[in-house]
């Protein structure tokens, strides 16, 4: 009768080890679920924000994880083993994991990951990564960046399809394959995110910042020399942004990587400092091609984000553009101090807020 029933929780936990495969196969699905999304533009491309506990996770395989549901076998009462309650203990035993399930990387928690392993497996663990990230998360909440070398740009082409790798403008693209390019690249990203660590610095911490920033350096030697490396490096948190350095060697990646991803034709591993702590996790690697990925980038090209221009603020505003003259004749200041001379206060234009609205100050 006993056994009878251990056979009963047997099978319903083997069903909850089912459910928990599958629930986070469909939160993390493989290069092919993220193929299909991107192709017949599912309601779940681009489904993720910053307010979601999954933002920028991806997945990177399949592999063994805890189960859910912790297995309680009843203790046993003195020193002479109870056949019964041994096979309690073997029933909770055979339940601590579950296999098969979705691995992701905590990419945004780590900000600074390194991917080590032969060159063509580190591309491949690479282009697993984005994928997910693309089609997970939308250009105007996530933008990638690259710096790579002009002699391996062929292994980057696909790059340059995603809405992910342009500014908001569609003026710059984030990608630089030689050193001259890189400098420019460098400088552009580094007034941006200074800007947001010296705002951080000044009124305090807030929410994520969108856009965060994917930077990927095919080897950190190229930027070695810009102030946007020890920026990432140093102050992933305070610039919300995410680097992603790739090598062939443990050794060469920098200190401060949180994250290590190992990687081989077929399998991987990770190693993650969390809190003074150190995990690891194995994983059956996923794979997917260049051509692939290509193809994936065009399907996401042509897609415009609906954007209000109520929402805009202009990034600079001029005097002129705020007194609406376009000569200093036009100013007129004794008819203007006229005008709106109140019994109180004088408003004065300080600049635009949202759709392009005059934001005024009235000191007493």
């Amino acid at each position: 009768m006993y056994r009878s029933q251990l056979n009963l929780h047997r099978e319903e936990l083997k069903e909850r080890q089912k459910d928990q495969v599958e629930l986070m196969y469909e939160i993390h699905g493989d290069p092919d679920v993220c193929f299909q999304v991107a192709k017949n533009r599912s309601s779940s491309l681009w489904e993720r924000s910053p307010e979601d506990d999954d933002f920028l996770k991806a997945r990177i395989g399949k592999g063994t994880v805890p189960f859910h549901i912790r297995v309680r076998p009843p203790r046993a009462d003195g020193y002479e083993k109870d056949p019964l309650i041994q096979a309690a203990e073997d029933l909770a035993s055979e339940f601590e994991t579950v296999e098969e399930a979705s691995i992701t990387l905590p990419l945004f928690e780590s900000k600074v990951v390194g991917v080590v392993g032969g060159r063509e497996n580190v591309l491949n663990a690479l282009r697993v990564i984005l994928a997910q990230t693309t089609v997970r998360h939308s250009p105007d909440e996530v933008k990638i960046a690259a710096f790579y070398e002009e002699k391996e740009a062929h292994e980057w082409d696909w790059l340059r399809w995603f809405p992910h790798s342009w500014d908001d403008d569609r003026s710059i693209r984030y990608l630089a394959d030689r050193r001259s390019s890189a400098h420019q690249l460098a400088d552009e990203i580094f007034m941006q995110l200074y800007r947001r660590k010296s705002n951080r610095s000044e009124y305090g911490r807030k929410s994520v910042e969108i856009p965060a920033y994917v930077v990927i350096l095919s080897d950190s030697h190229l930027i070695e020399e810009e102030p946007l490396l020890p920026l990432l490096l140093e102050d992933g948190e305070a610039v919300d942004a995410v680097t992603i350095i790739l090598s062939d060697r443990k050794e060469s990646l920098p200190m401060h990587c949180q994250l290590i991803v190992e990687v081989e034709r077929a399998e991987g591993a990770y190693t993650i400092k969390k809190a003074g702590n150190i995990g690891q996790q194995s994983y059956e690697s996923d794979s997917i091609s260049r051509e692939q990925m290509e193809a994936l980038a065009r399907y996401m090209a042509p897609i415009r984000l609906k954007r209000s221009s109520a929402s805009d603020i202009p990034p600079v505003l001029t005097l002129f553009e705020m007194m609406e003259i376009e000569k200093i004749m036009e100013l007129d200041v004794k008819r203007r101090w006229q005008q709106n001379r109140y019994p109180d206060t004088l408003p004065v234009p300080m600049g635009v807020r949202a759709g392009n609205k005059k934001n005024q100050s009235e000191p007493a």
